[in-house]
């Protein structure tokens, strides 16, 4: 019998249950891939069959109020892509029809968005709520994802050390990470008030439930409208902007690029660079540093004050050299071997 997307599905999801973006592949397959093509014969698809699947899916409205991001798009081919050579390897499949005749959509540059210490001031005075304000500060200077930060607990928060130690489980990288707690988040945390009935921090103290998300961006989108904050590509910045903002004031402040990578949690790193954004003026920067490198070293080649790499003389008469088991060459040329 001939296997559907849906029955390859089943069995790639019991083969990754190690995955830890295996949730967020479970939610894109039965939200949008399988009602589909979920019933379509895999060995059957066509190019056609991507291309009228996304034009569908350019008529969908998501929660944010617009269609789904070319990234999106992207990732849920991309997972197509996975299944069917996946099937391919358990030989449900003769071969990949859809290989090397679709092509993913050229996706957007980032977000050009910046939220430096002068920017997080002007935000602040715009926001009042509590919870909302230490989860703003807290991201900021923790570079942490929404998730982590919704789901961490008091008994992660270290405050003698000033670390927040975020457990594998609760990462999208299922690893244990130290992240940054300085004290304007110890502050800001510290004035929340502590829930009997839950170990959130981000936690309604009478219900024990954490803060609707929803909620405190929509409070965070009305601070940066009324700050008046805008990036270089003139977009207001959204709340994941403070992370690419924590990953590139680390890389600015001269903090080593494997150890910003730890820090955030990245483990790939076209996915960090995608976050590290330079700047016009870092650019102007370092073309300024290399050209003024430049001009000291042709000054110094022009005033002879270059020179290569110098050895140092050997005085064999004087060194403690026995020269009795060297062959005199004069002498013994006429036994060496000839050359073939």
């Amino acid at each position: 019998m001939a296997s559907t997307v849906r029955d390859l599905f089943g069995e790639w999801r019991a083969a990754h249950g190690h995955l830890a973006s295996l949730a967020t592949e479970i939610g894109r397959a039965e939200t949008a891939l399988l009602p589909a093509l979920g019933d379509r014969v895999a060995a059957e698809l066509e190019p056609g069959d991507v291309d009228t699947y996304r034009a569908a899916r350019a008529r969908v409205v998501t929660r944010r109020g617009r269609a789904p991001s070319v990234a999106t798009l992207n990732r849920e081919i991309m997972l197509l892509f996975r299944l069917l050579n996946f099937g391919v390897s358990r030989r449900r499949l003769a071969a990949n029809p859809l290989k090397g005749a679709v092509k993913l959509l050229r996706e957007p540059p980032p977000p050009d968005a910046v939220v430096d210490e002068a920017g997080l001031d002007a935000l602040l005075l715009q926001l009042r709520h509590p919870v909302a304000r230490a989860w703003t500060i807290v991201a900021f200077e923790s570079g942490m994802r929404r998730g982590e930060i919704l789901r961490l607990c008091w008994r992660h928060l270290d405050f003698k050390r000033g670390r927040i130690l975020l457990p594998g489980a609760h990462t999208k990288s299922r690893r244990p990470r130290a992240v940054e707690f300085p004290a304007r988040s110890q502050a800001a945390v510290g004035e929340l008030p502590r829930s009997a009935r839950s170990d959130l921090v981000f936690a309604n103290p009478a219900t024990g439930r954490a803060y609707s998300p929803r909620r405190l961006y929509r409070m965070f989108v009305d601070a940066v409208a009324a700050a008046g904050l805008l990036g270089a590509d003139g977009k207001p910045p959204t709340w994941h902007a403070l992370r690419r903002s924590y990953i590139t004031l680390l890389r600015r402040r001269g903090v080593q690029e494997t150890i910003a990578m730890r820090l955030s949690g990245h483990a790939s790193r076209s996915v960090f660079d995608r976050y590290n954004i330079v700047s016009d003026n870092e650019i102007s920067d370092a073309i300024a540093i290399n050209a003024a490198g430049r001009a000291r070293e042709i000054a110094a080649l022009r005033n002879g004050q270059r020179r290569g790499p110098q050895r140092k003389a050997v005085d064999v008469e004087a060194g403690p050299w026995d020269t009795s088991s060297i062959p005199d060459v004069a002498t013994n040329r006429a036994s060496w071997p000839l050359p073939r």
